[in-house]
């Protein structure tokens, strides 16, 4: 057998990807809103942003795997980096 082998529906990949998608647009949302800033030291919040984008990318990944195809991107979002603010 060649390739990745998963023992899950692919119904279940694709709730565990829409979630993922929905907490990274969630944490994009924060960042552009900067209400990261009364919840998360800077620290924090940049580890919490590249945790949602990577889960969200390997979720894809194993979609895609699962499909044979690439998975259709529901909403493209940056991955971006909290500034410094001026005190």
């Amino acid at each position: 057998m060649s390739g990745p082998y998963y023992q899950t529906s692919i119904e279940a990949v694709r709730r565990w990807h829409v979630l993922a998608e929905r907490r990274r647009n969630h944490v994009v949302e924060l960042y552009r809103s900067e209400r990261w800033r009364r919840y998360y030291s800077e620290d924090a919040f940049r580890g919490l942003m590249r945790d949602a984008i990577e889960d969200a990318e390997a979720w894809a990944r194993v979609l895609a795997d699962m499909n044979g195809a690439a998975p259709a991107k529901a909403a493209p979002a940056k991955a971006v980096k909290p500034t410094q603010r001026a005190a």
